[in-house]
């Protein structure tokens, strides 16, 4: 069950009463109850116990009981208690894999739940909030931490409210807060969809809109802020050489592009947002692109066109020619990158990358154990999704080997997000 949630466990006894009950967790004595009047025969008696709200640490606490009267006592089994504060849930194409309280995984393990879902191929979370994209639409489960077995979605998004209609398979997903409610983004290599879902969410959007691209290359992803003034404002990134496409509030509604972040000869292949920086891997300049990764300041607040304000680790010999930026994430002002290329590839950290310069080299460099698709940041670990496994880390510091805390392992694997 959900942290701050209750559990009560139930006991069955048989005997001469009066009989004592001794509720353990662990070792730890919790309760003690008598059921039965003296020198009555009791036959299945039931009697039950239950906890406090519960707190991430109860995850796995052992309950019994010791029955006992006066011709002696008896142990019941223990019954394993699971308390769920998140969960990482990864799609494989034809499943939806969840694994309880990611963060305190240390080992190798199965997943701990798999749903039948075929198709499932991108995975977005808003708080406890599950969507996933599958053959049959987007699916949503509206507390992703209560999901059991048979827990089927809370609704299904058709495809066809997607208007008009992808000609191209959708590949990924993201959610956001934007001026009316929750927002659903899906998005292929032809542009993007936004389906607006105020509460209470419906299997019916209110409403929609397509961003299309232009030039129908890949985008390289969607993130959505919440601009500090002048509303809601959505970037996408191209691989045309434009750089990145960006709407304002208005163009929300419409699907309407405002090239007002377009820059000259680049390519933006990942995108995330830290405290205060609009963050891009790809390839800039003119001439001869070079590998690196984008800094824009303040981003809500641009008019007009405008290049990265800061090229990170530019000065700083970082990046190859043979490099590739997989993916980017930011949880506050700690930036993670999966970096590829012919012959390894490598995690990159910088610590405070909302102050980092052009010559700020990163934090920490390690080499990871297969290509990354995906990189996610959260309290202090960092996730990398290659095609066969999701591999946690602790979060590196300069001058350590890149440690690795749990291998999730699977087939195909092709998203992951976290529901908290």
């Amino acid at each position: 069950m959900r942290v701050g949630l209750t559990a009560t466990f139930t006991i069955a006894v048989s005997g001469t009463a009066p009989i004592t009950l001794q509720w353990r967790k662990g070792a730890t004595v919790v309760a003690t109850t008598m059921v039965g009047a003296a020198g009555t025969q009791l036959v299945s008696q039931s009697s039950s116990h239950t906890t406090p709200a519960t707190v991430a640490g109860d995850d796995g606490a052992q309950y019994s009981v010791v029955a006992s009267n006066g011709f002696g006592s008896v142990t019941s089994s223990s019954a394993r208690l699971t308390v769920v504060s998140q969960r990482l849930f990864v799609t494989d194409g034809a499943s939806l894999l969840l694994w309880n309280n990611p963060h305190t995984l240390s080992t190798a393990r199965p997943a701990d739940l798999a749903l039948a879902l075929p198709g499932a191929r991108a995975v977005a979370t808003f708080g406890s909030q599950v969507f996933v994209l599958g053959n049959a639409g987007i699916a949503n489960w509206a507390d992703g931490l209560s999901v059991t077995a048979l827990s089927a979605p809370s609704f299904t998004i058709p495809l066809t409210a997607l208007t008009p209609a992808p000609t191209q398979p959708l590949t990924r997903l993201t959610t956001a807060t934007m001026g009316d409610g929750l927002s659903l983004l899906a998005w292929s290599q032809e542009g993007a969809w936004r389906l607006s879902l105020p509460g209470p969410v419906s299997a019916n959007p209110t409403t929609r809109a397509a961003f299309k691209h232009p030039f129908n290359q890949l985008p390289s992803l969607v993130y959505v802020p919440l601009a500090s003034s002048g509303g809601d404002r959505l970037f996408m990134g191209q691989i045309s050489g434009a750089g990145l496409l960006a709407w304002n509030g208005a163009g929300l509604a419409t699907g309407q592009p405002m090239h007002d972040f377009a820059t000259t000869n680049a390519n933006v292949w990942a995108l995330a947002l830290s405290n205060s920086r609009l963050v891009g891997g790809g390839s800039f300049g003119a001439g001869t692109p070079s590998t690196g990764i984008g800094l824009w300041n303040t981003p809500g607040t641009f008019s007009a066109p405008r290049a990265a304000d800061v090229m990170l680790a530019s000065t700083a010999g970082t990046f190859s020619t043979n490099d590739f930026i997989a993916d980017l994430s930011c949880d506050g002002a700690v930036l993670a990158a999966g970096v590829q290329n012919l012959s390894n590839q490598r995690l990159l950290v910088w610590g405070n990358v909302d102050t980092a310069t052009a010559a700020s080299a990163p934090s920490f460099s390690g080499v990871l154990p297969a290509s990354p698709k995906r990189v996610f940041s959260l309290a202090g670990r960092h996730y990398t999704l290659t095609q066969t496994d999701v591999v946690l880390f602790a979060t590196p510091v300069a001058g350590m080997t890149l440690t690795t805390i749990a291998t999730l392992n699977g087939f195909g694997f092709t998203d992951f997000a976290v529901a908290r």
